[in-house]
C-alpha cells in the first residue's frame, strides 16, 4: 500500500453506463499507463478507450468504470492552485 503521492486507482459501478458530465474526450496522445497495481485493476487498460474526468484517466468496460491518477498530473494540478 502507498500512502504518499497522487497515484489513484478507482473502480466504480454505473448501473446506466453513463460517465459524469464533466467527463471529456481524452486529447491528445495515449494516455500513460497507472503508475500503481492492485489485483482488481486490469492490466492494458491506458490501450483502451480512454476519457478524461478531472485529474482522471477513464475507461468504461460495461458497467465498470476503471480511473487512475497520475502523480504528475496530480502535482500539476496543485501547481496551479
Amino acid at each position: 500500500m502507498r500512502t504518499t503521492g497522487g497515484q489513484r486507482l478507482l473502480k466504480a459501478t454505473l448501473p446506466d453506463r453513463t460517465l459524469p458530465a464533466r467527463c471529456a474526450a481524452h486529447p491528445g496522445a495515449a494516455p500513460k499507463a497507472p503508475e500503481i497495481e492492485a489485483e482488481w485493476f486490469p492490466e492494458g487498460v491506458e490501450t483502451r478507450p480512454t476519457v478524461r474526468c478531472g485529474l482522471y484517466y477513464v475507461s468504461l468496460d460495461g458497467d465498470t468504470l476503471y480511473a487512475w491518477q497520475l502523480n504528475d498530473d496530480w502535482l500539476n494540478a496543485g501547481a496551479d492552485r
